[in-house]
């Protein structure tokens, strides 16, 4: 397909197949759409949509004559897309034999066809390409055309990127919402019985009485507020964590920390192993929060008391931090869930059934320390109770 009124026909054909884009709100038939077209509009053996997944392209639409190939998936290694980011370019159009990884699948025997490939996006963390597989090379028209409607295909994919971030984001509001309307209840209709008691029977109650439900009324708003600290807490980490990196002493951070805990409860008291220096690559001012959690979250599920241990090494090339308690652990199936917002875990032997707070402790930790391209995990201990492992590269 060459000459002038070849690329008017061609365009002429092209504007058409756009125009009826317009009214299409379906990604995945839209994108289908978008191949049955260019298999027409090039005269291709066959067509298909691939998004980028990680180290891998998965095929998401096609049409002609491999249909079955729809949802399979083909290494990022080796093909066309990764000649293209590699390169900077937007398209290409090579033999059939230039990218290996194909011919088995496209061509089980039979002579490789020639490609042409083209970006739906130039973005590197959310690529997809748009081919076509045909017996003759394509044009630079056709190819010129092939990248218009790649790019109707990007545009597609970020619009449903863009609906799916919106629709988790509502959905993590209503959650928020919906559980800290429910954990406030509670203690608030607590506070409104003691202080409704205090104020109809004031006349009855001595002094030691009405400082009794005093003390008692002061001591449930501190916790109360606490679980608001939390809540705004999970709220913000949910949106963003902003830190700043550069090397600190780790095991100094963690000793401050640890100093400000120590003492606040006497059934749990806290024991703090660490070597003299220990410097890491990270937020310092975030070690406050972290270890606050893990203690708080030691504390929480260990309801027969007994230490929390929190030591420091180094490892390789990771500053490991851990906290350790010997509480009622956690079950195998939840050493991961945990981490995730709102999840509170049930315990793994006795104990009681469901602890207080948001669940909120772990998720929090996760964000910070994930932030500063560290990681955490949880691992049941030997004799019952949990360690809590939180790593950050050593400066």
């Amino acid at each position: 397909m060459t000459g002038p009124s070849a690329r008017s026909s061609l365009m002429a054909r092209l504007v058409e197949i756009v125009t009826g884009f317009g009214a299409m709100v379906d990604v995945p038939q839209l994108l289908q759409r978008i191949t049955e077209d260019a298999l027409d509009l090039m005269s291709a053996y066959a067509v298909g949509m691939a998004v980028r997944d990680g180290d891998r392209l998965t095929l998401i639409a096609g049409a002609g004559a491999t249909p079955e190939l729809v949802g399979r998936s083909f290494p990022l290694a080796g093909s066309a897309v990764e000649a293209l980011l590699a390169g900077g370019g937007r398209s290409l159009s090579a033999t059939g034999d230039t990218y290996p990884h194909l011919n088995a699948e496209l061509f089980p025997g039979m002579r490789p066809k020639p490609i042409g490939v083209a970006l739906t996006r130039a973005d590197r963390a959310a690529a997809g390409a748009l081919y076509v597989v045909r017996d003759e090379a394509l044009s630079a028209d056709e190819i010129e055309a092939l990248e218009l409607l790649a790019a109707h295909a990007g545009a597609a994919l970020h619009t449903a990127e863009i609906f799916a971030t919106e629709k988790e984001l509502e959905l993590a509001k209503d959650l928020f919402l919906a559980t800290a309307s429910h954990e406030l209840r509670t203690p608030l209709t607590v506070l409104r019985g003691f202080a409704e008691t205090l104020l109809n029977h004031w006349d009855a109650l001595d002094d030691a009485g009405r400082r009794e439900l005093v003390e008692t009324i002061r001591v449930r708003t501190e916790k109360m507020t606490g679980l608001v600290e939390q809540i705004l807490l999970g709220s913000r980490a949910g949106i963003g964590v902003d830190v700043t990196l550069r090397p600190f002493d780790l095991a100094a951070a963690v000793r401050t920390a640890g100093a400000a805990i120590a003492g606040s409860n006497a059934d749990h008291p806290l024991v703090v192993e660490s070597p003299g220096v220990l410097l890491a690559t990270g937020d310092e001012s975030t070690v406050d929060a972290v270890l606050g959690q893990l203690v708080e979250n030691a504390v929480k599920y260990s309801p027969a008391g007994g230490p929390v241990e929190v030591t420091l090494r180094a490892d390789g090339e990771e500053a490991v931090l851990t906290v350790a308690d010997l509480g009622v652990g956690i079950p195998e199936g939840d050493l991961t869930r945990v981490f995730e917002r709102f999840v509170r875990s049930e315990p793994a032997i006795g104990g009681p059934s469901t602890a207080g707070g948001a669940g909120l402790g772990l998720y929090i930790v996760k964000r910070y320390v994930e932030a500063q391209r560290g990681r955490v995990t949880a691992r049941r201990r030997d004799g019952g109770g949990t360690v809590i492992e939180v790593r950050l590269p050593l400066a």
